[in-house]
């Protein structure tokens, strides 16, 4: 195992956006379930060889969620300042000095402001992207806020952008990988845990229904046949329009970060979406609700609790599908 230093991670929930499966679904369930979206930030923080928490160590913020007045005029309850969730896990927004901006959307740069000392890191190629050509198409720009853009440039000036130009470390143990497509800058962030590797892959994963592919698909089919019967255009993963005509369908987008596990590093990939992410499916052979996996949890429904940490193995075999976490893991509530 690498010798590097070790960190815990922590998901804070600040936001959530009641949707219905057809929004974000290629192949919606047959009843057009729930399929909700929550809006996290991330902060990892240092630990010692005792594996408590590092006197003196600088904890590194993920993403910054959206502003509660973008939030409101997108049609996104903001639940909780992210701040606040911070300062209950014991970090101080107002003095942290890295924060990594995994992309330039609303909902990953709108709380730059709750950071007056930070350093913000960023690809190259995402500044390139957000201030160039590309922003003459409206789908592009869709997702950015030019308020915020430009407080990022103001940001620039002031020496308070930090460039990466592909893969780089931001400090020993914790690095940011350009991987592009959501948006042609967008980084994902690899951090050292006590469970090995752990990679916050933001939008270039959406959730986990999706991660896996066509196997996914193949899955979803399988499941809705025994539902009820399926036409030809969605045996082959289309939807039918009402001429007949089949066309496939483009995937919505989806704001969630992602967590990738494995003790190698970049294996596995699971999306984080909806309510249901930090808890394990019901009891094999019986029947009755999903039991969350840390006693101090409480359900993470927009009423309740906000911050979790993600570290803990568990067996693989011990993981559905319907559970929305990374196979080979599960997520531990920090029980605040």
């Amino acid at each position: 195992m690498p010798n590097l230093p070790t960190y815990e991670v922590h998901a804070c929930k600040y936001g959530h956006l009641p949707r219905k499966g057809h929004e974000v679904q290629i192949m919606a369930d047959p009843h057009d379930a729930d399929h909700p979206m929550d809006y996290f930030v991330w902060v990892a923080i240092p630990l010692g060889e005792d594996g408590r928490r590092l006197v003196g160590g600088k904890p590194i913020v993920i993403d910054t969620g959206f502003s509660e007045e973008v939030g409101g005029k997108r049609g996104r309850k903001m639940m909780r300042s992210p701040a606040v969730t911070l300062r209950d896990l014991g970090v101080d927004a107002a003095t942290v000095e890295d924060v990594i901006i995994t992309h330039l959307h609303y909902d990953h740069v709108g709380g730059w402001a709750l950071f007056p000392k930070a350093r913000y890191h960023l690809q190259d190629m995402e500044m390139r992207f957000a201030t160039g050509r590309h922003m003459t198409k409206k789908p592009f720009r869709h997702a950015y806020e030019v308020e915020e853009v430009v407080a990022m440039v103001r940001a620039l000036y002031g020496d308070r952008v930090v460039f990466h130009d592909g893969d780089d470390e931001i400090a020993p143990g914790l690095s940011v990988h350009h991987i592009g497509g959501h948006t042609a800058g967008i980084q994902s962030v690899r951090i050292w845990t006590r469970g090995g590797w752990l990679v916050l892959a933001s939008d270039a994963a959406h959730y986990y229904w999706g991660a896996g592919g066509g196997q996914a698909v193949r899955d979803r089919v399988q499941r809705r046949r025994h539902a009820g019967g399926l036409r030809p255009a969605e045996e082959a993963g289309r939807r039918p329009p009402r001429d007949g005509r089949a066309r496939p369908r483009r995937p919505r987008h989806g704001p969630l970060p992602a967590v990738v596990g494995g003790a190698q590093g970049l294996v596995g990939a699971a999306g984080l979406g909806g309510r249901r992410i930090f808890h394990p499916p019901p009891p094999r052979g019986g029947e009755g609700p999903a039991q969350c996996v840390a006693p101090a949890c409480r359900a993470m429904s927009p009423s309740t609790s906000s911050a979790v940490s993600i570290a803990t193995r568990m067996p693989a075999s011990s993981v559905s599908t319907d559970m929305l976490a990374a196979p080979g893991w599960r997520a531990a509530c920090s029980g605040r």
